[in-house]
C-alpha cells in the first residue's frame, strides 16, 4: 500500500510537470505575438544610438538578422543574453563589418561558463569616419569625426532544466567632434528548451528579449530615447541539429513591428549555408545570405546583405571555443557515423563526448537515437 501510494504521488508529479511545460509553451507562443499586439509606432529615426540595433554576429546576420531563440554562442549576448547559458566552454568572438557609406563596425566579446552561470564581456564600436562641417551660412569650415561605443558585462544561468535567464549591463558613449554623451542601459532575456528527447518539443526552443532599456541620452539639452526593442520567437532544429530554422517578431519603440525568419544547414558539421529575410525594410529587399566554416574550435562566418542604391554590407566574424577542438571533432565523427548507419561507432564517440562534456546538447539527442536504431536492427 505504501509503495502504491508513492507511485501515485510520482505519477501526480509527472502530470504536474507535463501541465507546467504545456503552460510554458502556450505562454511562449503568446509572447511571440506580443510585438504585434503593440499597435502603436513611433517615428523612424527618433531614437539615439541607432548602432545598438545592428546585429553583431555574422552567422546571425546571414540568417536574416535574428536569433532570439537560436542564440547559443558568444554572440548570444547581442540578441538574447539568456543564450549564453548554452556556452559550455570559454569562447571569444570578433566581428568586422564594412557598413554603408564607409562606416566601420567592430565587436569583440568573451564569455566564461562557471558552475554559478556564464559571465561575459563585450565591446562594440561604430566609426563614422570624417564628415564635412558647415557654419550657419552653409560655408564649409572643415571636417568632424564621430562614433559610438558600448561596453557591456553579461550574465546568464539555467535556473531550471531547459529554462535560462540572462542580462547585459551597458556603458554607452556617443561622440561628435569634441562633444560626447554617455549613458547606461540593460538587456534582459529568457530562453526555454524542453528537456525531452522525443516528439516535436525535442526540436523546439523559445526565446524572448527586451533590449536597450535605459534613460534618454544626447548632447546638452537635446536628448532622445534609446532604441528599445521587444522580441520573441521560436527556433526549430532537425537532422541532428544540422538544420536550424527560426521565426521571430520585433517591436521597436521608434518604428513598426517587423518579422525576421531564416535558417542554416551544416554539411557534416564543417560547412554552413545560410539565408534569411527581414520584413519592413525601407532600403533594399531585406534579404541576406551567409556561410560559415568550422575547424575544430574555430568557426569563421561571413554574411552579405544588399541595400539597393546605397550598396551592401558585409560582415566577417570569428568565434573560437577554447579547448573545444577535441569536443567538436568527437561531435562531428558521431554525427557522420550516425548518418552512415554505423550506430555502434556513433555510440562510442558519443560516450567519449558525454564524458568530456555531460551537457552537450547534440549528445543528449543523438545517444538515445543511436540506441533506438540498434534495438530496431537487433529486433529484426
Amino acid at each position: 500500500m505504501i509503495k502504491q501510494g508513492k507511485g501515485k504521488r510520482l505519477k501526480g508529479k509527472g502530470l504536474e510537470l507535463r501541465i507546467l511545460v504545456k503552460r510554458f509553451v502556450f505562454l511562449t507562443f503568446a509572447l511571440c505575438l506580443l510585438p504585434f499586439a503593440l499597435s502603436y509606432a513611433g517615428d523612424p529615426g527618433t531614437s539615439a544610438l541607432d548602432f545598438l540595433k545592428l546585429q553583431v554576429g555574422a552567422r546571425q546576420a546571414g540568417m536574416g538578422g535574428g536569433s532570439v531563440a537560436l542564440a547559443d554562442d558568444i554572440n548570444a549576448a547581442n540578441s538574447n543574453p539568456a543564450g549564453l547559458s548554452m556556452v559550455n566552454r570559454p569562447e571569444a568572438g570578433f566581428l568586422f563589418s564594412q557598413y554603408l557609406q564607409g562606416i566601420s563596425y567592430e565587436h569583440l566579446g568573451f564569455s566564461v561558463p562557471t558552475h554559478r552561470g556564464t559571465f561575459g564581456f563585450q565591446a562594440t564600436t561604430l566609426d563614422y569616419g570624417s564628415m564635412d562641417s558647415y557654419d550657419a551660412n552653409d560655408n564649409r569650415t572643415g571636417s568632424v569625426s564621430g562614433g559610438d561605443m558600448s561596453l557591456a558585462v553579461s550574465y546568464a544561468r539555467e535556473v531550471l532544466p531547459g529554462l535560462s535567464f540572462g542580462g547585459n549591463l551597458h556603458y554607452l558613449r556617443e561622440k561628435l567632434d569634441f562633444e560626447a554623451a554617455t549613458g547606461e542601459s540593460i538587456d534582459l532575456g529568457v530562453m526555454y528548451r524542453p528537456e525531452v528527447t522525443k516528439g516535436i518539443l525535442s526540436h523546439l526552443r523559445f526565446g524572448m528579449a527586451v533590449d536597450n532599456l535605459g534613460p534618454k541620452i544626447g548632447f546638452i539639452d537635446e536628448k532622445a530615447p534609446l532604441p528599445m526593442d521587444v522580441s520573441a520567437g521560436v527556433g526549430y532544429d532537425a537532422l541532428l541539429e544540422a538544420l536550424n530554422l527560426y521565426l521571430e517578431g520585433h517591436k521597436p519603440n521608434d518604428d513598426s513591428a517587423y518579422v525576421n525568419l531564416g535558417g542554416e544547414y551544416w554539411f557534416l558539421g564543417m560547412l554552413a549555408l545560410r539565408a534569411g529575410y527581414q520584413s519592413g525594410s525601407d532600403i533594399g529587399p531585406g534579404a541576406s545570405i551567409g556561410t560559415g566554416v568550422r575547424f575544430g574550435g574555430l568557426q569563421i562566418d561571413y554574411s552579405w546583405m544588399p541595400y539597393g542604391d546605397l550598396g551592401s554590407t558585409q560582415r566577417i566574424g570569428i568565434v573560437y571555443r577554447f579547448g573545444g577542438a577535441e569536443t567538436a571533432d568527437l561531435r562531428m565523427k558521431a554525427q557522420q557515423a550516425y548518418q552512415r548507419g554505423r550506430y555502434y561507432e556513433a555510440l562510442s564517440y558519443l560516450g567519449q563526448l558525454i564524458s568530456d562534456d555531460p551537457h552537450d546538447r547534440s549528445a543528449k539527442v543523438l545517444y538515445p537515437a543511436s540506441q533506438e536504431k540498434i534495438l530496431l536492427i537487433e529486433a529484426k
